[in-house]
């Protein structure tokens, strides 16, 4: 993946060069899929470039891509795996193109408890999830989960059927959403547990009825907690969740 942009800066300034030109080549072999994807975010910093530029080079992207692209029908959504993969598609809504830094909100909001993090502090979040996040053994459908749990809450917000000062929490719902829908769970993301676990709460979140039931009864724990405070800066605080947590249980 190095060198396209000396490559691009060479051929651009041929007329400039003088010979003999000597390029050094570093060459990189490896089957391993884990490691590749290791030397291509360790080999591209010479210049800025986003984590999730690099990432979208992964083979798990592709095969998110993928399982996006399979779901058709009222819940399709579009897995902007590059930068601007969409620009131009027409009739796509914008809510429905998940990008991979959305797709990181979500799913470290929904599955990792960390919707505090997931708007305010962005940088701190990528580095709390690195090693936890697009593991190829994850089942795609968690990460679909996440994505359409957010795309509801902004089609409801769209629709005022959710009151729009509830958009800075709309992280902390995700997460409050799915264990009203399914309850906790402690099985590790790498099962065929927890796949049949997110089945579950995309089969609730299909359903567009129970859905804004669901994310209703999350807002009214919200409420209880909140206690008319919806001030964007509440969104960090990092006991919110865990005090909705212990609201819902029975």
């Amino acid at each position: 993946m190095n060198g396209c942009q000396t490559s691009h800066v060479l051929y651009n300034n041929i007329a400039s060069l003088e010979e003999p030109v000597h390029i050094p080549i570093k060459l990189i072999v490896s089957q391993d899929s884990e490691v590749k994807n290791k030397i291509i975010k360790a080999t591209n910093r010479q210049t800025p470039v986003k984590t999730e530029e690099l990432t979208a080079l992964t083979d798990y992207q592709k095969a998110l891509e993928d399982y996006y692209y399979a779901v058709t029908g009222d819940c399709q959504l579009y897995y902007e795996r590059r930068s601007q993969q969409y620009r131009s598609s027409s009739g796509i809504e914008k809510i429905r193109i998940v990008s991979i830094s959305s797709q990181i909100r979500s799913f470290s909001s929904m599955f990792l408890q960390l919707p505090h993090q997931a708007s305010r502090y962005y940088g701190t979040l990528l580095k709390s999830i690195e090693s936890k996040i697009f593991i190829a053994e994850h089942p795609p459908i968690a990460y679909y989960a996440s994505a359409l749990a957010l795309y509801r809450f902004e089609s409801f917000a769209r629709k005022n059927f959710l009151d729009s000062k509830y958009r800075p929490f709309k992280y902390h719902l995700l997460a409050i959403v799915r264990i009203i829908i399914a309850g906790e769970s402690d099985t590790a993301m790498t099962s065929n547990q927890f796949e049949r676990y997110c089945q579950s709460i995309v089969d609730k979140l299909k359903d567009e009825d129970e859905c804004l039931k669901s994310f209703r009864d999350a807002i009214a724990i919200l409420d209880t907690i909140l206690d008319g405070n919806y001030e964007r800066d509440k969104a960090k605080d990092a006991s919110l969740l865990k005090t909705a947590v212990e609201k819902h249980q029975p």
